[in-house]
Order: C-alpha cells, then sequence, then structure tokens
C-alpha cells in the first residue's frame, strides 16, 4: 500500500495520492462486505441443512420405533424433543460455528506474535490463562445440566398441555379444571426457577472471563514490569508495551470463546435428548430369513402366551384358536389383557413366553410388513 501511495504521489501530485487512498477505501469496503455477506451466507445454509437432517433424521426414528417405546415417554416430551430441543441445536450452531472456526484462528496467531516479542512474558501468560479458562469450564458444566433439567421441563410442560387439551371434556366433566391449572403452574414455577438459574450461569461467563483477562494483564504488567525496570533484562519499554496491546487482543476472542462454550453446553444437552430417540434401539426385530405372507388360510393359534409390560405381567399361559372365518369375543375387567391381546397379533410387542402363529408359522419368523 506504500509502495503505490508513494507512487500516486510522485505521478500525480497529492490529489493523485488521495484519488488512490479514496479508491482503496472503497475497493476495501466493498470487499469486507461481500466476503462477510458471503460468509453469512454459506454459515445460514450450513445450520439449515444440519438442522434439516436432525429433524428428518428424529421424526423417521419416531415412526420406525416399536410402540412400547410410546408406552414409557410422554408424547409431550417427544414433541419437545423435536421441537425445542432441535431448535436449541439450531441456535448453539448459528451461535457457535463462526467463533469455533474464527476465534482460535485469531488467537493461536496473537500468541505466535507475542512468542516473537517475548518468549518468557508469554510462558507466564500460558501459565495464567489455563486458571482462568478452568473456572469458566466449571461454570459451563454446571449450565449442561441446568440446560438438561430445563428441557426436561419444558417437555413436561408440553406433556401436560396435551393432555388438557386431548381430555378437554372430561376436565370439565370432573370440575378438575383448579386441579389441571394447579399442576401447570407448578411445572411452570418450576421451569421459570431453572430459567433464572441458567441465566445466572450463563450471564456469569462473559464478565467472569473479562474480569479474568484483566487480572492476567495485571500479573503481565508486575511481571513484565520488573523485567523492564531490569537494566540486564533484553525486554524493552516499547516492546512490553506492544506485548501489552497485542496480548488485550487476546481477550476479546477468548471472551467470545467462553461464551461460546455456554451456548454449546446448553445446545449438547439438548442433542443428548434428541439423539436417545435417534440411538434408540428397536425391539421388535425381522430375522434375516423373514417370510413373506401372502395370504391369510386356516387361522391365528396362541400357544401357551405370557406377556409383561416392564415387570407388570398382564396375560399368562394363555392359549386359543381363531379359526379363519370365525369370531371369538374376548370378555373382561378393564386392564385385563384384551388390548394387549390385539396389540401381539401385528407384533406391536413380543410375548415374554409362549408362542403365536398365523397358519401355524410363527409371528416371529414372519415380515413386518406382511
Amino acid at each position: 500500500f506504500n509502495y503505490y501511495f508513494i507512487e500516486n504521489l510522485r505521478s500525480g501530485g497529492h490529489f493523485g495520492a488521495l484519488k488512490f487512498v479514496a479508491a482503496a477505501l472503497v475497493i476495501t469496503a466493498l470487499l469486507s462486505n461481500l466476503f462477510r455477506y458471503i460468509a453469512s451466507i454459506l454459515l445460514a445454509v450450513i445450520r439449515t441443512r444440519m438442522i434439516q437432517n436432525v429433524r428428518n433424521d428424529v421424526f423417521e426414528s419416531v415412526t420406525r420405533l416399536d410402540i412400547s417405546f410410546f408406552t414409557t415417554e410422554r408424547k409431550g416430551d417427544i414433541m419437545s424433543r423435536i421441537t425445542n430441543d432441535v431448535q436449541q441445536i439450531e441456535y448453539t450452531i448459528m451461535d457457535s460455528l463462526k467463533v469455533v472456526l474464527l476465534e482460535p484462528a485469531l488467537i493461536i496467531g496473537y500468541f505466535a506474535t507475542l512468542f516473537i516479542i517475548s518468549p518468557s512474558l508469554t510462558l507466564y501468560s500460558l501459565i495464567l490463562l489455563p486458571l482462568s479458562g478452568a473456572l469458566i469450564a466449571g461454570i459451563a458444566k454446571r449450565l449442561k445440566r441446568a440446560a438438561s433439567m430445563s428441557q426436561s421441563s419444558m417437555g413436561n410442560l408440553s406433556n401436560q398441555v396435551d393432555e388438557a387439551i386431548s381430555g378437554i371434556r372430561l376436565i370439565k366433566a370432573f370440575s378438575a379444571r383448579e386441579y389441571i391449572v394447579r399442576k401447570f403452574r407448578n411445572e411452570v414455577d418450576n421451569y421459570s426457577n431453572i430459567s433464572i438459574s441458567m441465566a445466572k450461569k450463563f450471564d456469569l461467563a462473559s464478565p467472569m472471563s473479562e474480569f479474568l483477562g484483566i487480572a492476567v494483564v495485571a500479573g503481565l504488567l508486575l511481571i513484565g514490569g520488573s523485567m523492564v525496570l531490569n537494566p540486564d533484562s533484553a525486554l524493552s519499554a516499547s516492546l512490553f508495551i506492544t506485548f501489552i496491546i497485542v496480548f488485550s487482543r487476546v481477550l476479546q476472542p477468548a471472551k467470545a470463546i467462553s461464551t461460546s462454550l455456554s451456548t454449546i453446553q446448553r445446545g449438547i444437552a439438548s442433542g443428548e435428548r434428541v439423539f436417545q430417540i435417534v440411538d434408540a434401539e428397536e425391539k421388535i426385530k425381522e430375522p434375516a430369513d423373514a417370510v413373506d405372507i401372502e395370504t391369510f388360510n386356516t387361522g391365528i393359534e396362541f400357544k401357551n402366551v405370557d406377556f409383561a409390560y416392564e415387570n407388570e405381567p398382564v396375560l399368562k399361559d394363555i392359549t386359543f384358536n381363531l379359526e379363519k372365518g370365525k369370531t371369538i369375543a374376548l370378555v373382561g375387567m378393564s386392564g385385563g389383557g384384551k388390548s394387549t391381546i390385539a396389540d401381539l397379533i401385528p407384533r406391536f410387542y413380543d410375548p415374554t413366553a409362549g408362542e403365536i402363529t398365523i397358519d401355524n408359522i410363527p409371528l416371529s419368523h414372519c415380515s413386518l410388513s406382511s
């Protein structure tokens, strides 16, 4: 820049140099904003595509899982994971991707400069900085636990809203409105308390990192100042001032990383809840040599069938033969297992003992689709 400035000054005088400076300002501003815009678009595409894949994977996993999964998990909590938790992951990517890519490169560049100025003073700073980093990491770890509790509480809220709307006729019929409202308010209070606790931890990271950074600068002032005052030291006053200026530039990306770590912890907590669904294993599995049933000829037979939900037995030693074209009536009190018998036939569940056959072929040997 200096070379071309001098050349323009020589050839065109002061006005020629002025035109060169004005043109340089316009071109650099154009390039700066152009690349900032391109970076924003690229980050938006990356973030959107990642969340698109996560949402598709979660929904496909939900539709793939066995019926037994939905008897142990609440519908509202599943909906919260698909919506709120995935949204939190998107916020995390949006806030953290740029910081993760840019700030470490800046810090490495600054420390390389510091090391060239004064290797010994740089080593002192590398001893002091990890202490502040450990404190920030401790806050971030506690924030992750609070974030996990917050997302679980939001799942409870979603579940209570779903149950209230689905069962509004029963609530009205049994005058249970006050009970439902009280129950909802208690959960809202719990969520609010957790959110306040999270805010305290989240907002503590930035001021603490700034304070600790200034404390490190103060320590370096004492150490470096004593080196400058020592007549035998190779560190001059001008180099020391340059060192302090460059080191102060390290604080901003370090502060951004500490804030980003807090956001990442919230995203990790949501990610763990989401991937509990994505990674859940199917209990009803199809054998490699599964048979496709193309016709129904003779009947369905239960042979000494037992079944239990978790540790709660429902059916014991059930045996009967349902011939094609005939009807069997299952009569019994609520919770006796009538619906469970119906659920066993399409293999929503597998019996804990005994066997069910269709046309003398065990259901466990048939393909799930047929």
